[in-house]
């Protein structure tokens, strides 16, 4: 699969359009994804981006969503940590959960093939 590139200015239109939301005013996915004309494809990618980006332009910054009532909004200084938390413990558990389900095929694969590919495993 091909990354998806994404351009600071992509990253500074979701942070403007989050700019008016909070985790009681938040917007949903697909009604940001129409605003700003993007796949919800790109919007994770765009998300995902300016969470990994702890750099000065974006080391204060933070999107979050809740996979229970959805929508996305901006982390705020004052305003209740917990969701972030939340994110973050949710987060960890996928990238457990993709580490383990990965392992599992590359041993299927030996299995099923009889080899592995040089330097993958």
């Amino acid at each position: 699969m091909t990354p998806i590139p994404i351009t600071d200015h992509d990253k500074l239109t979701v942070l403007t359009k989050l700019s008016h939301y909070s985790e009681a005013n938040r917007i949903s996915v697909e009604v940001l994804c129409l605003d700003l004309k993007v796949s919800r494809r790109k919007l994770r990618a765009i998300v995902n981006e300016i969470n990994s980006d702890e750099s000065p332009e974006y080391a204060h910054k933070m999107i979050l969503t809740d996979t229970d009532e959805g929508g996305y909004w901006l982390a705020a200084r004052g305003s209740d940590p917990s969701p972030a938390y939340h994110n973050v413990a949710s987060e960890l558990s996928r990238g457990t959960d993709i580490t383990r389900k990965a392992r599992a095929m590359e041993r299927k694969i030996t299995r099923i093939y009889g080899t592995a590919q040089e330097g993958l495993f």
